[in-house]
């Protein structure tokens, strides 16, 4: 958000691991179409960030690299107000897309026992789930 007392120019820069980096890895912000926009004061905006992947690279190459972190930078007038840190994991084995998949298989197959049609689901996004359950007395 911008917290200043006048509209910013609001700037999102991403530091990527040199590993990363050399192979042509980059990060896109989505909803903001560049990489800055105007804001007025007090006001926020949610912008969706999309890895954009380049050449394929290794664990061992992670696990070497002095840096694992994929940094992005909030400036307001460049004026840094905030950022994320995403750190790079050499140990984990599951990538987003097997997690993708198999989340939309479950969800095929709860919406064959509900007697809905799954055929046409493309992907499938948790957002919230609720169930009502009422139980005989």
């Amino acid at each position: 958000g911008n917290p200043n007392n006048a509209v910013s120019k609001m700037t999102l820069e991403v530091r990527f691991p040199e590993v990363l980096a050399a192979k042509g890895w980059n990060l896109a912000f989505q909803g903001i179409g560049a990489n800055a926009f105007e804001l007025r004061p007090g006001r926020q905006k949610e912008v969706g960030l999309l890895l954009e992947p380049g050449d394929d690279f290794s664990a061992n190459e992670i696990e070497a690299s002095a840096d694992k972190d994929i940094v992005v930078f909030a400036l307001a007038d460049d004026n840094l107000v905030g950022g994320m840190t995403y750190r790079l994991d050499p140990t984990m084995h599951s990538t987003r897309d097997e997690e993708v998949l198999e989340s939309t298989a479950r969800t095929k197959e709860l919406l064959r026992s509900l007697k809905l049609s799954p055929e046409k689901v493309k992907q499938v996004k948790v957002r919230r789930v609720t169930f009502d359950v009422e139980f005989d007395a």
